[in-house]
Parts: C-alpha cells; sequence; structure tokens
C-alpha cells in the first residue's frame, strides 16, 4: 500500500470539484443576475457539474475500496468493489463529455453567423453523441450479466458464471469515443478563428475573444494523456492499479473543460470589475449614457459635453458629437447584457453619429 496512487485520484477529484463549482456558480451570477437571461448552454452546463459532482464522489468511493492499490494487496471482495465503482464512474464521465461539449457547442451556434459554421458545428454534435451512445452501450453490456464485468475479481471464491465481448471490440470503441473527443475540443477551439476573421474588432479584442473560446485545447491535451494510459491497459497485469492514472487525467479533463467553458461566459463580468476600477479616474471626462427603447429598438445616446453649462453665463456651447447606437429588440436578445454579446461585437445594429452646433445668446438684463 505505500505506493498507492489512490491519494492523488482523491485529491483531484476534491480540487477539481470546488473549482468547477466556484465558476459555474460565476456563471449563473452572470446570466442571472447581470445578464438576466438563461439558455439551453447555460442549463446544460448546471446538468454537466451535477454528473461532474456525482462522478467524483463515485471514484472518491473507489478509491476507500481499493482503487490506486495494487490488485494483489487487495482481497477478492474489495477489488470487486473497486472496479464496480469505477465503471460506475465511467459512466457518469462519459454521459458527462456529452454535456460539457453540447454547452459549448450550442453557445458557438449563438455568436456564429455563417451556415457553414453552423453546419460544422451541427456535424461535431452529432458525431459526439453518437460515439459517446456506442461507448456508454459497449461499457454497459459488454458482460453478460452486467455484473460479471466486476464478479470476475471474485472467481476464486465464488462461482461466478458470465461471458464478455472481445476486450480488442471494447478497446476500439474506446480509442474512437477518446478521438471523437479530441477532434471536437479542437473543432470548438479552432473555429472562433476564422468565425471572427471578418469581424471589425481591434486585434488585441479579437485574440482575446479567441484565447478565451479557445481554453478547450486544455481539456483535450488531458484527454491525450488519458489515451496514453488506456493504451498501457491492454498488457496490464494489474488493472486496479494501473487504470487510476487514466481516472485521474478524466477528472482533469473534465474539470478543465468545465471550467473552460464557464470562463468564456465570465465578460461581462470581468468588464465590470475592470470598469470599477478605472471609473473613478474618468468619471468627471465621461458624459452621460441614455438608454430607451423605441419602437422596437435599443437606442443608446451618448453627449459629448452637458448642456447645462447654459445657466453658468456661457454665450456658446457646442455640442461635439452625438452617438446613437440602435439595435432591434428581439425576443430574449438584450443588447450589452447577453454574455455572447459580451464575447463578440453587437451585431445588427445602426450606428449614427451626428455633429451639432448649438448656439445661446444671453439676453442682457
Amino acid at each position: 500500500m505505500g505506493d498507492s496512487i489512490g491519494s492523488q485520484l482523491l485529491a483531484a477529484a476534491i480540487l477539481f470539484l470546488i473549482t468547477s463549482w466556484i465558476f459555474v456558480g460565476l456563471r449563473c451570477f452572470v446570466r442571472l443576475k447581470l445578464v438576466k437571461s438563461f439558455w439551453m448552454d447555460d442549463w446544460l452546463m448546471i446538468v454537466s457539474l451535477i454528473l461532474f459532482s456525482v462522478m467524483c464522489g463515485v471514484l472518491m468511493a473507489a478509491v476507500s475500496s481499493g482503487i490506486g492499490q495494487h490488485t494483489r494487496e487487495l482481497d477478492p471482495e474489495r477489488a470487486r468493489d473497486a472496479f464496480k465503482y469505477q465503471t460506475l464512474g465511467l459512466l457518469f464521465y462519459i454521459v458527462d463529455a456529452i454535456t460539457v461539449k453540447l454547452s459549448i457547442g450550442i453557445l458557438l451556434l449563438r455568436i456564429t453567423q455563417q451556415r457553414r459554421y453552423s453546419y460544422a458545428i451541427f456535424a461535431c454534435m452529432f458525431m459526439l453523441v453518437l460515439t459517446n451512445i456506442a461507448m456508454f452501450g459497449i461499457m454497459l453490456f459488454q458482460c453478460k450479466p452486467i455484473s460479471y464485468y466486476w464478479d470476475q475479481f471474485v472467481l476464486e471464491v465464488h462461482t461466478v458464471q458470465g461471458t464478455c465481448i472481445d476486450r480488442q471490440i471494447v478497446l476500439n470503441i474506446g480509442y474512437l469515443f477518446s478521438a471523437t473527443g479530441i477532434v471536437v475540443d479542437w473543432a470548438f477551439a479552432l473555429m472562433p478563428i476564422p468565425m471572427l476573421w471578418g469581424i471589425n474588432m481591434r486585434p488585441q479584442v479579437k485574440l482575446s475573444v479567441i484565447v478565451i473560446l479557445g481554453l478547450g485545447i486544455f481539456a483535450s491535451t488531458a484527454t491525450i494523456v488519458r489515451l496514453i494510459y488506456v493504451l498501457d491497459l491492454i498488457k496490464s497485469r494489474d488493472p486496479i492499479y494501473d487504470i487510476t492514472h487514466s481516472l485521474i487525467w478524466i477528472v482533469v479533463e473534465m474539470g478543465l473543460g468545465i471550467c473552460a467553458a464557464c470562463l468564456a461566459t465570465l465578460r461581462p463580468l470581468i468588464n465590470r470589475i475592470i470598469v470599477g476600477f478605472s471609473t473613478s479616474n474618468h468619471v468627471s471626462d465621461q458624459s452621460p449614457v441614455k438608454s430607451s427603447t423605441r419602437n422596437g429598438y435599443h437606442v443608446h445616446t451618448s453627449i459629448g459635453h452637458e448642456l447645462n453649462d447654459i445657466n453658468r453665463g456661457r454665450n456658446s456651447i457646442r455640442v461635439e458629437s452625438e452617438q446613437i447606437v440602435m439595435q432591434r429588440a428581439n425576443a430574449g436578445w438584450e443588447v450589452s447584457n447577453e454574455s455572447q454579446e459580451e464575447i463578440l461585437p453587437i451585431q445588427g445594429q445602426i450606428t449614427k453619429k451626428v455633429d451639432v452646433d448649438v448656439s445661446f445668446r444671453g439676453v442682457e438684463g
């Protein structure tokens, strides 16, 4: 037991449970309090967090049953329980991988403006769901009865009957499952680059948006590392110990995926924090911004200089500029509040900039 790695799995589960709950909590705060709009991708992220929490709880139970220890050090009953819990944890992982990536895909669908990218996103989502369902089915029904998969560890002390399909078939489906996850992660991470290429944005803003949306690459890196350990399981003679490395990277993969997906929606909160620090230094120089709704459009007006100087005895006042921004107030589409509009510039808006001269002549009393 001296070289057990179960404690590493336990530490990873606790760490990413805490961070994922923090990030999803911040996402919900932004969407409910700042944006005041909750979409399908947000609901999917909550479902993903619940599945991730259950998965980590099951893996913690697996550690207490012996996962991470050498198989020879466990009695048959503990070995059976450990393998049963890790199998249950893998099933939750497969479903959770669907919800996280679907949430990211739906987010991208809402900010893309070209049909070809929408088709590509739908294709990735379809391929993801198909392979994950296949992996879930092969993982659950690879033995008949299902319990024979972990009951094999007690064959020496109990009479257990059952059959399992060829292990190579399970491994091949596992490779396809991992490869699909990697492809989808990279597709969703790189797709914002051509999506934003033709959009009129400052280069530094465009780069920051691409980086935020591309954080899913880190999760795919964990998938690649996990796949390396899965390959080693083919010739493993100590499965309860060797599979723990793969379980650790499963936790890392899902934790990073959840945090990265949430970070992309936190720009309203980050902007508010930044503005909060800088407003005190600029508030005296900034003109007021007024918002209203006219004929189904959101209208935002900013004036270069205030007109209250009239009462201060000045004979001439110049209003340098008036900027009017109007955007169609479609149902469920809020200007400047929606986190997706915080990621990308406001689309479909009408901007009118007017220079106005206002003269005032005082009347001598």
